[in-house]
């Protein structure tokens, strides 16, 4: 994946910042977890919002442009997998058994890193993607958000 240009972020970072908001609001997330989700630290993610919401210029890290992307990625999924913010939310902080959550919530993994991050929107994603059978699968049923089983 090619990194953005510093004039690419500059011309995202605003956007990007008011939909993460957008997103966590929705999901009724505690300001503790979204400082998680972003890896960042309380003055700085207040900063971000603050000129995000006053249109003003705003340059995101590539890292953090990162994590809301997965952030999004996840997002999307769960839109496409259920009908209701309540149904999100719930998905988000039951635990799940199946892999790769081994028994954690999908929040506990979505933040502690990028990477566990992409781990739950891939996650999604392969649930989202119906990957129609070959030959060599007779009893190919599609994998649904039901398969992902939670306590």
């Amino acid at each position: 994946m090619k990194e953005p240009t510093d004039e690419e972020r500059a011309r995202l970072s605003g956007s990007v910042m008011r939909v993460f908001v957008n997103i966590v609001k929705r999901w009724d997330l505690p300001e503790r977890r979204q400082l998680q989700l972003l890896g960042c630290r309380q003055r700085e993610f207040h900063r971000w919002v603050r000129l995000s919401r006053w249109h003003k210029p705003l340059v995101l890290e590539t890292d953090t442009m990162m994590r809301i992307s997965a952030i999004l990625g996840v997002f999307a999924g769960l839109r496409q997998l259920v009908n209701t913010a309540e149904e999100e939310r719930r998905w988000l902080l039951r635990p799940i058994e199946a892999e790769p959550f081994a028994g954690q919530a999908p929040i506990e993994l979505l933040c502690v890193s990028f990477e566990r991050q992409m781990d739950v929107r891939q996650c999604l994603a392969g649930v989202v993607r119906h990957i129609a059978p070959n030959e060599a699968d007779e009893n190919f049923r599609p994998y649904t958000v039901d398969d992902i089983k939670w306590h």
